[in-house]
């Protein structure tokens, strides 16, 4: 960083500071930066010189926690907000766990980022389907122009239908891009219109893969339904109330098919059970052009979005 520079710039006297990583120097100094608190004991990691606090205890006189007067969330908020580096740099201000003095910390991060990250699946062929159309949608949409648009990273990634692949794809690919936000997508041919599927089911999965396998049940160990936290009737209310394409319309379902469409759905949701924030959307299995079919996704996409800021903002 640029001393001179920087003191010019916004009128100040800055004042550069190595510290070595001891604890007896710490005491000198402040004793956390960036920080929204900092507790005086439960020092139990040696520092460089293989030493601990006497007692695990900060030697400075005070409370047994000291908060900055700084407004953090706000700093978090406006330096993710106008950051001039990459989207990717994020402030994280953390909260400190009940219970957590008198042994190894546990922190916990609640991200003020704007930048989401969303990802989109399509399935591969089956049966006599060659050229799945929900991976043609997800694939024809433009990576680059739609994270630029809704300030997203976006990821598409491609599942095949076959039970056994989706007990380990899913899983892995929530790790891989631990998403804010989830979307499948995936054929039927009893429609016309998107459907957009509200829960999956546990049992009843009779239907053969294109490995002529079928589990009866699904793997997971979880109850027999498990619900999208998205308010799907309300997503669809609005996008019909603004299609992207003329006939495009998109109706709430309770019954996603009982197919590698809803045990991918009941999978994911099992995964996020602790935020659920994914959707299952069901688009005709023929009777729409490519591009249509991209156009609605990205419409779902942006109401998903809106939700979730939504959510964030109360």
């Amino acid at each position: 960083m640029n001393k001179d520079e920087i003191e010019k710039k916004h009128n100040v006297e800055l004042v550069l500071i190595e510290l070595p990583v001891t604890y007896d120097n710490v005491d000198e100094f402040v004793p956390a930066l960036w920080q929204t608190h900092t507790p005086k004991k439960g020092y139990q990691k040696k520092d460089y010189f293989d030493k601990i606090p006497e007692n695990s205890t900060c030697l400075a006189e005070g409370a047994i926690r000291l908060h900055t007067k700084l407004n953090v969330e706000q700093i978090c908020k406006e330096f993710n907000g106008t950051t001039p580096l990459m989207k990717d740099i994020e402030l994280r201000f953390p909260m400190m766990l009940a219970g957590s003095l008198g042994r190894s910390q546990t922190t916990g991060y609640l991200s003020t980022m704007t930048t989401k990250r969303v990802l989109l699946t399509g399935f591969g062929p089956f049966e006599n389907v060659d050229n799945n159309l929900s991976w043609d949608g997800v694939s024809y949409l433009n990576k680059e122009e739609i994270e630029a648009k809704y300030n997203i990273k976006l990821f598409a990634e491609k599942i095949e239908v076959v039970y056994k692949n989706v007990d380990g794809s899913v899983p892995k690919l929530w790790r891989k891009h631990d998403p804010h936000l989830t979307i499948h997508v995936g054929v039927r041919g009893d429609i016309s219109e998107f459907l957009l599927e509200k829960q999956a089911c546990k049992l009843g999965y009779q239907v053969e893969d294109t490995t002529g396998d079928c589990p009866g049940i699904h793997c997971c160990d979880g109850p027999h339904f498990l619900s999208t936290t998205l308010d799907v009737d309300l997503l669809c209310k609005e996008f019909n109330s603004m299609p992207p394409a003329d006939g495009l319309l998109a109706k709430p379902s309770c019954d996603a098919g009982k197919y590698v469409c809803e045990y991918t759905y009941y999978a994911s949701l099992y995964v996020s059970s602790s935020c659920a924030r994914t959707l299952f959307v069901h688009i005709p299995y023929q009777g729409l052009e490519v591009e249509k079919i991209a156009q609605g996704l990205e419409r779902i996409l942006e109401i998903c979005l809106k939700q979730l800021r939504h959510e964030q903002n109360n």
